[in-house]
């Protein structure tokens, strides 16, 4: 903790030493400004048909320049249209007591994971990612 820095906008680098040598590239954060905007991507945009292939989607709340918002609680709501299904949401706080089952869920730390299975069907499916007056995001996973 760093009891004695005071807090302004603007932003941060981080940068990782090894004695005198760059151990990792720098890594730079700014002040978000209000929340603008929803993205998504997946960790694979191509599942098997087999109806038990998983695709997780991250999902993040960012402001008009694209810095992640970290204090965004958003509703948001989640509609699967195609060759995948909705198979679980989930933000990552411990109070939130929405089911993963649902089809919305509020973003924590500006952040949350959308879970699609797979269907046994070949084809093209989309996640659309709406809510709270933000800019929505569409998706697509291909089931093959």
């Amino acid at each position: 903790m760093w009891n004695d820095v005071i807090y302004s906008p603007g932003e941060i680098k981080v940068v990782a030493y090894d004695e005198n040598n760059i151990i990792k590239d720098s890594v730079l954060i700014k002040t978000a400004g209000e929340p603008y905007q929803i993205t998504a991507y997946a960790d694979r945009n191509k599942i098997a048909a087999d109806g038990k292939d998983l695709s997780f989607v991250t999902v993040e709340i960012k402001d008009k320049e694209g810095n992640l918002c970290p204090l965004a609680n958003n509703l948001l709501f989640f509609d699967v249209d195609g060759t995948t299904e909705l198979e679980a949401v989930c933000n990552g706080d411990p109070t939130d007591h929405t089911p993963f089952s649902s089809d919305y869920m509020r973003t924590f730390n500006g952040k949350l994971v959308v879970i699609l299975r797979s269907s046994e069907n070949k084809g093209k499916s989309e996640l659309k990612i709406y809510g709270s007056k933000l800019k929505p995001v569409t998706l697509e996973i291909i089931t093959d």
